[in-house]
């Protein structure tokens, strides 16, 4: 079964399909990983754009181990939203934060930031 997504095509939160919230205790003791709401990373490789898309923070959830399994055995990956939706809310998010925060790929603990100008030239450089 596909991943469900809302309306205009982004992926429910794990939360709200009823997987648990991590406590203090999982968190601390390293009984997570984090699940990329838009996954697989081939998938959304292709491009600058796609790649700030799938590590947006908001697209990025701890879920305890097990959970995280079960959520991957028990749905395939959501369909990838067209660009136009994935410009749309990175730039709502900028519009709001100042900054994309982005959780680094190889280190999923670690979160950066795009500057407002690097986003700009993200965006510009994929209309080229």
């Amino acid at each position: 079964m596909r991943y469900p997504v809302d309306s205009s095509g982004l992926a429910i939160h794990p939360y709200e399909l009823g997987f648990s919230i991590p406590t203090q205790e999982n968190l601390r003791y390293r009984n997570t990983s984090n699940h990329h709401h838009f996954w697989t990373r081939q998938q959304y490789g292709r491009s600058a754009i796609h790649h700030t898309f799938r590590n947006l923070v908001d697209h990025v959830s701890p879920l305890v181990r097990q959970e995280h399994q079960s959520l991957h055995d028990k749905y395939s990956p959501p369909q990838m939203p067209h660009v136009g939706l994935m410009i749309d809310v990175l730039d709502e998010y900028m519009a709001l934060n100042g900054v994309i925060n982005l959780v680094r790929e190889k280190a999923t603990n670690e979160v950066r930031e795009m500057s407002a100008e690097h986003w700009d030239l993200t965006r510009l450089s994929y209309k080229s």
